[in-house]
């Protein structure tokens, strides 16, 4: 054979391998890798938290227009998949101020959850970028928001909304505090796992995966001591 064409194929193969490898390594990432920074509007949320369910992160600025134009579609995407157990989490990266992002927010009628900040191990060029993840934590999408795949992806995801009460059961046994039942002060119990304890508030997650923040002083006195010594021990 001739060696020029045989350069070519062997070429030709290492590439077509590198990319692969590439594709698969981004298909690898899953929701786990991901660092929210502190929550600022809506739900409290976690990347802990959130283990079980469809997750949309849309990286924005206050400072970028585009991202503002986009605030809109995340909205109603937001209403439209809710029900189906997704979770949308706009991770504001400049780190603007809390008043300034609240204002915002209330032009935009905004109720999904605001982080400041987010880390993962995708790089990203441009806002907005957005990543999707399946119930089962993989990332399926990743790239910017007017991308086809990018609700297309979404649907897909929620396709199973009506079986994530059991992972999230699953997820609760990793959490601070497995599930189990709570009391509060006047009686009324409620089934949830700890995921967060922090400023005299629990932050539990609920069987079907929802996150619901408690005042600790509410709870009944055997489990305001629960809580306290599994913070003292977590610290």
């Amino acid at each position: 054979m001739n060696f020029k064409i045989l350069w070519v194929i062997l070429a030709v193969g290492i590439f077509i391998n590198a990319a692969s490898a590439d594709e698969n390594q981004v298909v690898q990432h899953r929701l786990s890798d991901w660092e929210l920074g502190n929550s600022l509007f809506g739900k409290p949320v976690t990347t802990r938290s959130l283990k079980g369910k469809p997750v949309v992160i849309q990286y924005w600025g206050v400072g970028c227009s585009s991202c503002l134009k986009g605030l809109a579609r995340l909205k109603k995407l937001d209403e439209e998949y809710r029900e189906k157990g997704l979770t949308i989490i706009g991770a504001e990266i400049y780190h603007s101020g809390k008043n300034q992002i609240a204002e915002v927010l209330k032009k935009q009628n905004v109720g999904y959850s605001i982080t400041d900040g987010v880390t993962g191990p995708i790089s990203v060029s441009g806002l907005p970028y957005a990543v999707v993840f399946a119930p089962d934590g993989r990332l399926v999408f990743h790239g910017h928001p007017n991308d086809d795949q990018f609700e297309v992806q979404i649907k897909a995801a929620t396709a199973d909304g009506k079986n994530l009460e059991k992972p999230a059961v699953r997820v609760a046994e990793d959490s601070i505090i497995p599930m189990r039942q709570w009391t509060d002060g006047t009686g009324r119990q409620m089934l949830a796992s700890v995921e967060k304890i922090e400023d005299g508030k629990v932050h539990f997650q609920m069987k079907s995966g929802k996150v619901v923040s408690y005042q600790i002083n509410k709870l009944s006195e055997e489990d305001q001591k629960i809580i306290k010594k599994s913070e003292i021990s977590s610290n």
